[in-house]
């Protein structure tokens, strides 16, 4: 199955769960609504946080699904979302880290390589081991990750991948070492260009190390097909795949 993009429905996050600057407020809310409602973006880049590293490499076709990669644990788990379905193909370092379990070598490396697959409706199932993934497939839910968690105000301006862009600073409210920045384009549509850790946040403290990595929104409203791979295990199978009881194979 494949599927080309072509656009899609969104709502911006709502102004009236953030809060700081009324101007940054809005700015948030018209960048989150631009992101939410593009044909296409690319989202990639990576964070490292006491040691431990995260990679994204995500395009989205707003309506459609996904495709593209995380890095987990050192190794690469790879995703693709299209038609109603959720493809997931993950080598053995990635899925050890995924899973959060110390999972035999052999279990590892049986399902290492191999695509499985879910229905979207399928994702809360407490039988599926990848319960959750329905947010990295639909672009309207995965930018909730960049809404702001504390009060936001507008920092000075930046230059981002060739483009003027606006500071947008969240304190990270409750824990200060959530602190970000959110660069926007500083005219047009103010679409979302860069994340990258706050000042605390890449200061970090006695008990939380430096975090570092950015993350781009890079290639909006390009044509993107989506296709689905051939061969792929419904998940179903995977504990008996890994040679494990039913549940230990997430």
């Amino acid at each position: 199955a494949s599927a080309s993009g072509t656009g899609g429905d969104a709502s911006p996050a709502p102004a009236a769960s953030m809060s700081g600057d009324p101007a940054a407020v809005a700015l948030y809310t018209q960048a989150m609504a631009a992101l939410t409602s593009a044909k296409s973006v690319h989202i990639k880049g990576s964070s490292t946080q006491d040691g431990d590293t995260f990679g994204i490499d995500l395009t989205f076709v707003n309506g459609k699904g996904v495709t593209g990669s995380l890095g987990l644990g050192g190794g690469t788990m790879q995703i693709v979302a299209v038609g109603g379905t959720v493809y997931v193909q993950s080598d053995a370092k990635a899925f050890a880290a995924f899973a959060g379990a110390d999972l035999p070598a052999t279990a590892l490396d049986a399902v290492a390589g191999k695509w499985l697959s879910f229905s979207s409706a399928e994702d809360d199932s407490a039988d599926n081991p990848f319960s959750g993934f329905g947010e990295l497939t639909d672009l309207t839910s995965f930018a909730q990750d960049f809404a702001p968690s504390g009060s936001v105000t507008i920092g000075q301006g930046q230059t981002i991948n060739g483009q003027a862009a606006t500071a947008l600073l969240d304190d990270g409210g409750d824990d200060p070492l959530n602190d970000g920045i959110f660069y926007v384009q500083a005219g047009g549509d103010h679409l979302p260009l860069e994340v990258v850790p706050g000042p605390k946040a890449s200061a970090g403290d006695a008990s939380t190390g430096p975090a570092t990595g950015k993350i781009d929104f890079l290639d909006y409203n390009k044509d993107v097909t989506l296709t689905a791979p051939s061969g792929a295990i419904d998940v179903s199978q995977l504990a008996a795949l890994m040679g494990l009881p039913s549940a230990a194979a997430c």
